[in-house]
């Protein structure tokens, strides 16, 4: 009997010592898997706030150049500047994700006709608050995420959005500037028909004659 329960606790001892020897299975997936599990409504975020993003770039890069009035090109060049740096955040999350891209979007015939509309600054700032608000809206459902890495730099964005919003509005607030006004007005501070003398005034050459007493 002692021989038996000697063997009995040599089986048993090898057998634990083999299994100490195996590797623990690791709790961490590969960055594939880790890929592969992000959903279907973070990788259309990812493509559409690509898509948006670059259209918001080239709108403001023409803001800046055609803008007049002080308030709209202080916006395009805030929306040129915190969307390039969104833009390439956006690649690095992307690529980590093994979601592809799509290609740059051709945003010429928005921006041609933008760029002749005779109200531009107004039409500009206008599109912006449009745009934005859709923006705010895209990024805010981002916010709630699952995947840690979509909600950081959703939350990250959201602010600059915000701020650009605010902007804009501001910016559509403002007075017409004179090159915007339409054609045949007179300008701000003005009355009457141009050429026309006020009641009491003489025409060049002319003496005023006394008021009725």
């Amino acid at each position: 009997m002692q021989i038996h329960a000697t063997v009995m606790g040599l089986v048993v001892a090898s057998f634990v010592a083999v299994h100490a020897q195996q590797p623990a299975p690791s709790s961490k997936e590969p960055s594939s898997q880790r890929a592969s599990t992000l959903s279907p409504a973070d990788r259309e975020f990812i493509t559409q706030a690509a898509t948006d993003g670059q259209k918001e770039i080239a709108l403001a890069q023409l803001a800046e150049q055609k803008g007049v009035s002080p308030s709209v090109k202080a916006l395009a060049e805030r929306i040129h500047k915190d969307h390039m740096q969104a833009d390439q955040e956006l690649k690095t999350l992307a690529q980590s994700k093994s979601v592809a891209l799509p290609a740059a979007g051709d945003h010429k015939a928005e921006i041609a006709k933008l760029e002749k509309d005779a109200h531009f600054d107004h039409t500009y700032a206008s599109l912006m608050v449009t745009d934005h608000k859709k923006a705010i809206a895209l990024f805010e459902r981002a916010s709630n995420s699952k995947d840690a890495d979509v909600k950081m730099f959703a939350d990250k964005t959201l602010p600059a959005l915000r701020e650009h919003l605010k902007l804009a509005q501001e910016a559509t607030s403002m007075k017409t500037s004179t090159t915007d006004r339409p054609s045949g007005s007179s300008p701000a501070g003005t009355s009457g028909t141009p050429g026309t003398a006020k009641p009491g005034t003489a025409k060049p050459g002319e003496q005023s004659s006394p008021s009725p007493k």
